[in-house]
C-alpha cells in the first residue's frame, strides 16, 4: 500500500486533537504516540518467572550420613525382600536339578543386598575398564 492509499483509507481528522484518544499523532501523520507511558514487558517479573524449586539435596536426600544410607534410599525394604523372595522362589524350581544341597539352598536379604552392591561397584569399575577379578585384590586399589 503506498503513502497516497494510507492517506486516503485515512477519513480520521488529523488537525484535531482527539479528547478520548490514547495517542498523539505526529505531523506526517502516519506516526502515533501513546499519551501514557506503556509497561515494559521487562519491568516485572511474571509468575512463571520465579523459582519454586531450589537446587539441592531433596528431603531424602538430607538425613543421608554414610554409604549405606545413600544405598538404601535407592533400594527400600519391601523391594529388597521381594527380589529375595523370588530369587528363593527361582531356586526352588531348580533346587532338584543339584545333588548337593549347598548348591542351590536360598538367599537372604544380607546376600541379596551384597550382590546388588557388587553390581554397582562392578559397573562404576569397569567405567575405568578395570577387570572384574580386580574387584577381589587385597592390595587395596
Amino acid at each position: 500500500m503506498t503513502l497516497i492509499q494510507k492517506l486516503m483509507v485515512t477519513t480520521h481528522d488529523f488537525n484535531e486533537e482527539d479528547e478520548n484518544s490514547n495517542q498523539f499523532i505526529t505531523k506526517d501523520r502516519l506516526t502515533t504516540w501513546h499519551k501514557n507511558s506503556l509497561k515494559s514487558k521487562f519491568s516485572k517479573l511474571s509468575a512463571n518467572s520465579i523459582v519454586r524449586i531450589f537446587p539441592g539435596a531433596k528431603q531424602q536426600a538430607k538425613n543421608i550420613q554414610n554409604e549405606v544410607d545413600a544405598f538404601m534410599t535407592l533400594f527400600t525394604d519391601e523391594m529388597i525382600e521381594h527380589v529375595t523372595k523370588c530369587t528363593n522362589i527361582q531356586i526352588l524350581k531348580v533346587r532338584h536339578q543339584y545333588v548337593r544341597e549347598r548348591n542351590a539352598k536360598d538367599v537372604t536379604k544380607i546376600e541379596i543386598l551384597a550382590f546388588i552392591g557388587l553390581l554397582l561397584l562392578t559397573g562404576y569399575k569397569t567405567q575405568n575398564h578395570t577387570h572384574f577379578l580386580d574387584l577381589w585384590t587385597t592390595e587395596g586399589t
